[in-house]
């Protein structure tokens, strides 16, 4: 009898040691899950701001291009393309009146790019603020919005020097 109970007693404190050493493994386990879901939000944040920045060197570098597209139009044509013309006649000339007088036989772009999420970009002519507008709608494709769907124009780009004096004579007459 006396050896059962040893032996019962043996078996006791095995099985305690067996729970710490669970509850250890959990704790550990949850410590393990945490620190890895943490990691995952802090990849996942960089991530984003690094989509953010390609998204807005693209829409620098393409406002940038057709404004120097649109700018040279209108020094050839003493015009700047019509709202219902488009950015479509920085490629070919425009079919509808006004006609240009003295339109470059190899267009003023290859092609019209796309913004960084793939829509066209909104060109009105004459603007609100100045010659034209040009400006993408955002991720979302639609006016108005946050942070990646918020709308961009490419005054937001100019440099502070072509926005002191309000026109664009300033760009032109650099050289």
């Amino acid at each position: 009898m006396r050896f059962r109970q040893r032996k019962l007693k043996k078996v006791k404190k095995k099985r305690k040691k067996q729970e710490r050493l669970s509850w250890t493994m959990i704790a550990f386990s949850a410590g393990g899950a945490i620190f890895v879901c943490a990691f995952l939000a802090f990849m996942c944040m960089q991530n984003e701001k690094a989509v953010e920045k390609s998204a807005t060197t693209k829409l620098r570098v393409d406002l940038y291009r057709i404004g120097v597209a649109l700018h040279q139009f209108q020094l050839d044509n003493d015009f700047y393309p019509a709202t219902d013309q488009g950015l479509h006649s920085l490629v070919e000339a425009p079919t509808t009146p006004p006609h240009p007088s003295s339109y470059d036989k190899d267009g003023y772009l290859e092609k019209i790019p796309n913004d960084p999420w793939g829509n066209p970009y909104v060109y009105r002519c004459p603007g609100k603020d100045g010659p034209y507008d040009l400006l993408t709608l955002g991720a979302d494709g639609s006016p108005g919005g946050t942070k990646l769907d918020r709308d961009r124009s490419s005054r937001e780009f100019e440099s502070p020097e072509e926005t002191s004096s309000g026109s664009g004579e300033d760009v032109q007459n650099r050289d």
